[in-house]
């Protein structure tokens, strides 16, 4: 019977020693995780690219949402995780995705041709052009263990804009001229016959605005001011002005929206796509109690300005006076 007890307890002490020595082996192993967490993203994110150059996706993506999480600010693994969605033809995702990580990095060179790919496959090439822009002109140079060496970034620009010369082009739908009783600005302008009326469209104005106002007026002050001018354009009857809503539907379907700021290149080729002669662009700028605002008139065919004013208001009543004034500058200036 003592035999059997201390076969029983020796036993058992060999099961506590082996459970211990498994449990030592055990946090042994997670140590060095922990240690590399700290360490920063780097060794993580290697391991995520050996996945996904081996077709391991999953594993990939799974390394990804942890670094992401624990290091937002790490750009190549957003782009990575676009990547996989891009493969996956997920490019509603991948977009979000690039979009998201692009607040941060702006000047991303792979960011922005990442997002040119995406657009691009979603026969948006309008803003496909403007991420290939920025990426071409980037300074950044990426990272090289993900980065499209096999893109050939002129190639794929001639691509994108080709893309975009066999769109189709609108039909453009006028505001009706309008003849009400003329007002005293209204006195000052050219008399045009309908066949020199230039075919124009107002897109929103950017809002370059000091510290403590709020996005929302930002991107209301922009829209304001289209608006007004648009209104005050159809009332020269010097100028056949494109309806809002399809210039809306354009930037709608290139995946712009209303009030974002373009460059004026993309502007110009919002106007060809809508079918103009010419585009009005402009920027507010708030100058301590004032606002400045500039207007100008591109012509579509040579990008050249063909006229520009500026005026200024201080209080919300001047307003509509102010953008009366530019109407007349920018008329007179253009039927010189």
């Amino acid at each position: 019977m003592k035999n059997l007890m201390a076969i029983l307890i020796g036993s058992f002490a060999l099961f506590v020693m082996s459970v211990t020595v498994l449990h030592n082996d055990a946090c042994a192993q997670k140590r060095p995780v922990k240690r590399n967490l700290k360490e920063g993203p780097d060794p993580h994110f290697r391991e995520a690219v050996a996945h996904y150059k081996k077709k391991e996706p999953a594993k990939a993506e799974q390394i990804l949402i942890k670094i992401t999480e624990l290091y937002p600010q790490f750009t190549p693994a957003w782009a990575l995780m676009a990547r996989i969605h891009h493969d996956r033809q997920d490019y509603k995702e991948a977009k979000k995705i690039v979009y998201h990580a692009l607040k941060s990095n702006p000047q991303s060179r792979l960011l922005n041709l990442l997002a040119a790919k995406i657009l691009y496959k979603e026969n948006k090439p309008l803003k496909a052009m403007e991420f290939m822009s920025r990426a071409k002109n980037s300074s950044d140079s990426g990272d090289h263990e993900i980065d499209d060496a096999e893109t050939n970034m002129d190639e794929m620009q001639k691509q994108i804009a080709s893309a975009f010369s066999q769109q189709t082009r609108s039909k453009p739908q006028f505001y009706t001229s309008q003849t009400n009783e003329s007002s005293e600005w209204q006195s000052k302008l050219p008399s045009i016959q309908n066949d020199k009326k230039l075919k124009i469209a107002v897109l929103p104005f950017q809002f370059k605005a000091m510290a403590g106002w709020q996005d929302t007026v930002v991107g209301q002050a922009g829209n304001i001011v289209c608006d007004m001018l648009t209104t005050s354009m159809v009332q020269t009857n010097c100028f056949m002005v494109v309806e809002r809503q399809q210039l809306e539907k354009v930037m709608t379907e290139q995946d712009f929206e209303m009030g974002e700021a373009i460059e004026q290149s993309t502007a110009v080729k919002v106007g060809e796509l809508i079918g103009v002669d010419a585009i009005i662009v402009g920027v507010l700028t708030q100058l301590g109690s004032q606002t400045e605002i500039d207007g100008r008139l591109v012509n579509i065919q040579s990008g050249q300005i063909i006229s520009a004013a500026n005026v200024n208001y201080s209080s919300q009543e001047q307003l509509r006076t102010a953008v009366n004034s530019l109407t007349v500058s920018i008329t007179q200036s253009a039927y010189k």
